[in-house]
């Protein structure tokens, strides 16, 4: 370690000047019109208004861009956002978590769940945990014209271990992933034809402790497609650093055949995805 060594007084002020400066320079924006009109309030956050940059190098000339505020529009329903660091769906009582979580756990016995949730690709251990229970899954898709659906609509883990709704050339399935030694497809034969759909997976577990299997069954649009067992699920973790994803799976694939990154990107719409435990 090289020993500490003091700068002189100037040589200090002229440095915090230049370093005052080239921040400006990078950071400073010039002025644009603010203001809620005109938002994509689809996305949160709302993004801000796009500002050109400033090329001035010193910093007692810059100005700074005007303050972007956001307005209820007039008549806008009163709506609770509820924002929270580092957990999912998973980590809360009401969902099966181990975080107690009294009002929540009220709030969904009398019929009010998490909606819209938000978020960029989730670590899988903070997904909505599926493991060791029932559950069903129903994807609402929508194909457009001359379109042959393919690609993800849920996916968690990833290669070693996870599981994924899908649809492969126009035919959804659901493929459980054991740990990367035994692979369970069940898929219909039928391929989705343009417009809109219901793609619902019902896994009934065996019960008897952690780890067992169960009874999958796929439907479409309310009729039964394909049924058959997995005769292992998976009892703690996917994996600690692949993903759960909507619509694309990234990272390593779970489906071999479905790919990830842009090849595993769904060429539909999803307006909505719901899983339910019991």
């Amino acid at each position: 370690m090289l020993p500490a060594r003091a700068l002189p007084p100037a040589t200090l002020m002229t440095a915090t000047v230049r370093f005052a400066s080239l921040v400006a320079a990078v950071t400073c924006c010039g002025s644009a019109p603010s203001g809620a009109a005109g938002l994509d309030r689809t996305v949160l956050p709302i993004p801000e208004p796009a500002r050109q940059p400033s090329a001035e190098l010193d910093a007692r000339n810059a100005t700074p861009p005007p303050r972007f505020e956001v307005k209820a529009p007039e008549g806008a329903p009163n709506v609770l956002l509820v924002l929270i660091d580092d957990l999912g769906f998973a980590g809360t009582s009401a969902f099966g978590g181990p975080v107690a979580t009294p009002t929540f756990d009220r709030l969904a016995g009398q019929g009010l769940c998490y909606n819209n949730f938000h978020t960029t690709a989730v670590c899988s251990p903070t997904f909505l945990n599926i493991k060791n229970k029932s559950m069903t899954i129903t994807a609402e898709v929508e194909v457009p014209e001359g379109t042959v659906a393919h690609g993800t609509l849920l996916a968690q883990g990833g290669r070693f271990g996870g599981w994924s709704l899908y649809v492969k050339d126009g035919i959804p399935g659901y493929h459980y992933n054991y740990v990367a030694m035994e692979q369970t497809t069940i898929a219909g034969a039928e391929k989705l034809p343009a417009g809109r759909h219901t793609i619902r997976f019902e896994f009934a577990y065996d019960g008897g402790g952690p780890g067992k299997g169960g009874a999958g069954t796929l439907f479409v649009d309310g009729r039964q497609v394909a049924e058959g067992r997995i005769p292992h699920t998976q009892a703690m973790v996917f994996s600690a650093d692949e993903t759960a994803d909507v619509g694309i799976d990234l990272a390593t694939p779970v489906v071999e055949a479905i790919g990830s990154e842009r090849k595993s990107r769904f060429t539909g719409r999803i307006p909505k995805i719901t899983v339910e435990v019991k």
